[in-house]
């Protein structure tokens, strides 16, 4: 790998544009080094996205393929279709980045931070050159453990970076390639609320925040949800979904239809979260960091998690019931959904 320093020491990050949880995750890392006096140029792979935004969908939203994917999924994302979407992500960046050669708008970036492997194992199929030219190669895991395509990309070029001790020990006994560094995706919001004259952490938050994948949430599960608080007769909660924000405020409900892009409308869901909140529903994702992070940083918060969609939300699941941090979302006694009477249990 080249060891030449460059004039201007630029990150560049990148993500596909899937779901919220990769994205949020790259948005928070941009501002966190822009904060440090560093310098990020953020690239969110859509269009090569398209067809892994098509299958996200489908595993969120369809029961059957949601079952099926919660068995498989790392045989799943070993196969064809995945291989397969590692070359079009790749290839989008590659064209994207020789594009700004073309126009004398170039950068030469020093570290590739990738949010989701994906477009590091297309670069190593397609062999590309351009390998060489990064000083260091980073793979940020929102999760609390890597998938393993993300340790298979690795092998020959980067290093891992985890938020949790545990996965840091485990990573560092079997001689991955690793290093262990803070929470970052709600610290790395907090900039850009701070731009937007938001209150402070400590002085913000709903009771209840719930957020939807940024592919939604199965059907029904939202009149489900609503109908739950209903019944316990809760009066302030937040429903984030893709195409609209349903508050609830002193009784009232307002539905927000979206008309925001990613930035905003994921800057708008941390702006609901804070000291004051105490419950976060939502899938095993990214959202155990968040909780795991906001607990860093004072609240009580608890995740009240939905069924777990694959083999690392299970794992994530698993280490925040562990931790004390997660519910799931299932009354220990009836296995139905959440009774109102252990709903109201959790708000204290």
């Amino acid at each position: 790998m080249h060891t030449e320093k460059y004039a201007h020491n630029i990150e560049l990050i990148t993500t596909p544009g899937i779901g919220d949880g990769n994205p949020a995750a790259a948005i928070a890392l941009q501002q966190k080094i822009q904060k440090s006096s560093g310098q990020a140029d953020l690239q969110i792979l859509d269009a090569a996205a398209l067809p892994g935004r098509w299958f996200h969908q489908i595993m969120t939203t369809k029961t059957g393929f949601f079952t099926e994917y919660r068995r498989n999924s790392e045989k799943m994302r070993d196969g064809f279709f995945a291989w397969l979407l590692q070359v079009l992500l790749y290839l989008e960046l590659e064209m994207r980045l020789q594009a700004a050669e073309r126009q004398g708008t170039g950068i030469r970036y020093s570290v590739w931070s990738l949010v989701q492997e994906f477009p590091l194992l297309g670069a190593l199929i397609c062999r590309s050159p351009r390998l060489d030219f990064f000083e260091r190669i980073l793979v940020w895991v929102p999760d609390q453990m890597p998938k393993k395509s993300g340790i298979r990309a690795v092998d020959r070029f980067g290093v891992l970076r985890v938020w949790n001790e545990e996965a840091f020990c485990k990573l560092t006994e079997e001689g991955i390639p690793v290093e262990l560094v803070e929470p970052f995706f709600v610290s790395g919001f907090e900039s850009l609320l701070a731009e937007e004259g938001e209150q402070e952490f400590h002085e913000r938050g709903v009771p209840i925040a719930v957020k939807s994948s940024g592919s939604g949430m199965p059907t029904g599960q939202v009149a489900a949800l609503m109908g739950l608080f209903e019944t316990a007769h809760i009066d302030d909660y937040e429903i984030h979904l893709p195409d609209k924000i349903i508050v609830k405020n002193n009784g009232r409900v307002e539905v927000d239809k979206c008309k925001l892009d990613r930035v905003q409308r994921l800057t708008r869901f941390f702006s609901s979260l804070g000291k004051n909140t105490r419950i976060i529903i939502g899938f095993p994702s990214e959202l155990v960091a968040i909780v795991h992070e906001m607990r860093l940083m004072g609240a009580e918060t608890q995740l009240l998690a939905l069924p777990p969609r694959g083999t690392h939300e299970i794992t994530n699941l698993s280490w925040a019931l562990e931790k004390g941090i997660a519910v799931p979302f299932k009354d220990s006694e009836s296995q139905e959904i959440i009774t109102p009477q252990a709903f109201r249990r959790l708000l204290g």
